[in-house]
């Protein structure tokens, strides 16, 4: 399970937030080097797999939402104890109903697409149960023409050749250390520096991705 950092979070408030500590945090992510220094939309590993799978779930904390961000998102709930009687669910952006409300472990469409939204849980009457839980939604792959940062940053090559976008572009390639790759055109990785092929599971897993645009979404490698 991915947290992406809000503005004005700390790794100690989100500890607290998921139940853990600093120290559990600091071990799941190396990258952080300094735990009084995190990054607004970095990728924060809250629970690897195999301590997620040893803990009671839920509907609403053992949701697993299997989401992208082409519109179509699919919840899948494992093993409920609590909340047992959660019979559907419906999507939300900002307080505003996004879908229809559907039967659980069925997909839903959502409009306009956007990479964070809200998920509710109702009953078989159509009362609340449970608490409302974000969901981050992930394009799944990283297009083809980018630039990728160590720190999972990617922005769309046409961004990222702009101008006015050169100090986001320099912060990214500082916090990286210079790790930089490129996806091609053609769907090929390579090394920045190199320009030699390089395997996908040498970038970050979860990345934050900005498109032509200036719009950012959560990707995947694909490792």
């Amino acid at each position: 399970m991915y947290y992406i950092v809000k503005s004005g979070d700390t790794l100690h408030n989100i500890a607290i937030q998921y139940g853990t500590t600093i120290s559990n945090l600091l071990n799941l992510n190396p990258q952080i080097n300094n735990p009084n220094l995190i990054y607004t939309s970095e990728s924060i590993l809250i629970n690897s797999s195999n301590q997620w799978s040893n803990k009671p779930k839920d509907v609403i904390t053992g949701t697993i939402a299997n989401a992208s961000f082409s519109s179509l998102v699919t919840i899948n709930i494992s093993n409920p104890v609590t909340y047992a009687s959660a019979a559907q669910y419906q999507v939300f952006i900002n307080g505003a109903a996004a879908s229809a409300m559907v039967p659980l472990n069925t997909s839903t469409t959502i409009y306009p697409a956007q990479p964070i939204v809200q998920i509710k849980f109702f009953n078989v009457t159509g009362t609340q149960v449970g608490t409302t839980q974000n969901v981050t939604l992930s394009d799944k792959t990283i297009p083809n023409g980018t630039v990728i940062f160590g720190n999972g940053e990617v922005f769309d090559l046409n961004y990222a050749n702009s101008l006015t976008n050169q100090t986001a572009i320099q912060k990214a390639a500082l916090d990286s250390q210079w790790k930089i790759w490129v996806k091609t055109l053609s769907g090929t990785i390579i090394d920045n520096k190199t320009t030699l092929p390089v395997p996908v599971n040498v970038l970050p897993a979860v990345m934050n991705y900005t498109d032509m645009n200036g719009v950012t979404h959560v990707i995947q490698s694909g490792v």
